[in-house]
């Protein structure tokens, strides 16, 4: 929105600056303040019932749990989560890295990390 009212702007200083037409002044064209976005962060409770959730018997339950246990742990976003490598997994440390914007490597979290070890074939 605030790119359009910009070329708005513009567009009328132009008119009125090089065409010489009477038009609006472009300094009435006010322009949009958009309020700062507030984070929301789960709680350990709502993290442990969506982890009790997940169907930890079947291979894709166990996939989904490593999934989550990764962006959780690491902060990633799902797109970095989907394209990590079984190489970018330091298995002995069962932390994943991402190469997004700046990296970011797992750190100690209330999750855990046997599903990452799980689906990824490394002994606990």
């Amino acid at each position: 929105m605030a790119g359009l009212l910009s070329c708005l702007r513009s567009f009328l200083r132009y008119l009125r600056d090089v065409r010489h037409l009477k038009v609006l002044d472009s300094e009435k064209v006010k322009r949009v303040r958009i309020p700062n976005r507030t984070v929301d962060y789960r709680t350990k409770d709502e993290v442990d019932r969506l982890m009790g959730a997940i169907p930890a018997h079947t291979w894709s339950g166990r996939r989904d749990k490593a999934l989550i246990e990764a962006l959780f742990c690491t902060g990633m976003r799902i797109s970095e989560a989907l394209s990590l490598d079984r190489d970018q997994i330091d298995w002995e440390r069962t932390k994943p890295e991402s190469s997004g914007e700046g990296t970011r490597n797992a750190s100690s979290c209330g999750v855990g990390n046997s599903s990452v070890c799980t689906v990824g074939g490394c002994a606990r």
